[in-house]
């Protein structure tokens, strides 16, 4: 196979999203601007300029509304909630039961509400996710200590098959125990981002380019242009060591080849 050589299969860098690509640009820009950058090297800024502000254009008009609870959870939330305060009024009724005419009863309903509601309903006033850990919590309790006997025996199995249906639909509706898929980016953003990692790339090419025909000078001032993507790729390596979230998707090979 014959290898090309271009800016694109020369560089590869570090794969992101385009909020943190417009990030990434307006530092380069930023250490360019005080410095009499040789010509090739300004002319390459002055493209990615161009495509940073292309990509600004779009991103700006594809931010999302901030983020809300989906209609499908909080719908769900609704039926949670119906679930658990008729489980709880439920066993309140039979916790009323005098022993003498039902015996067992109230202390088999009682057993039943101090896994359920300990300290009543006030953990269906939680934020979804806190009240979906909550409710998991609970039911846990109720196989743990076998308590599906004491609600057939109260006559009781619709009242828990109800909230285990519940529940299931809560974790799924919230994304928990059930992943949704991202949203492809639209395609302008696709294309604005792509445009501006190939004249990313062509920028590092022309940095580096200039570094290996100038040796006495070159080096420190392609250190100091590359700065902000170097460290950003350092953030990314770093944070995915930690295996924790960050805005890069991932660190990619070297920013830039050795000349």
């Amino acid at each position: 196979m014959t290898r090309t050589f271009d800016p694109s299969s020369l560089v590869t860098v570090p794969l992101m999203t385009a909020p943190a690509a417009v990030a990434l640009g307006a530092e380069l820009r930023t250490v360019a601007r005080d410095i009499k950058l040789p010509a090739a090297i300004d002319q390459s800024l002055q493209q990615l300029t161009v495509r940073l502000r292309d990509l600004r254009a779009v991103v700006g008009d594809s931010v999302p509304t901030p983020p809300t609870q989906s209609r499908e959870a909080r719908a769900v939330d609704v039926t949670v909630d119906a679930c658990y305060s008729g489980t709880y009024d439920w066993c309140l009724g039979w916790s009323k039961l005098p022993e003498e005419l039902v015996p067992g009863a109230a202390a088999t309903a009682a057993r039943i509400a101090e896994v359920l509601f300990p300290d009543g309903l006030k953990f269906t006033q939680l934020p979804f996710k806190l009240e979906w850990a909550q409710s998991q919590a609970r039911l846990d309790q109720v196989d743990k200590k076998k308590l599906a006997a004491d609600f057939e025996k109260l006559g009781g199995s619709a009242f828990l098959a109800a909230l285990r249906k519940a529940h299931e639909r809560y974790g799924k509706a919230l994304g928990i125990t059930q992943s949704k898929p991202e949203a492809e980016p639209a395609p302008e953003l696709r294309k604005a981002l792509d445009t501006f990692g190939a004249a990313l790339r062509s920028y590092v090419v022309q940095i580096v380019a200039y570094a290996d025909a100038k040796p006495d000078k070159g080096p420190a001032l392609a250190e100091k242009l590359l700065a902000p993507l170097a460290a950003w790729e350092s953030t990314a390596r770093a944070a995915q060591s930690a295996d924790q979230k960050t805005d890069v998707v991932s660190p990619a090979a070297p920013a830039a080849p050795t000349a």
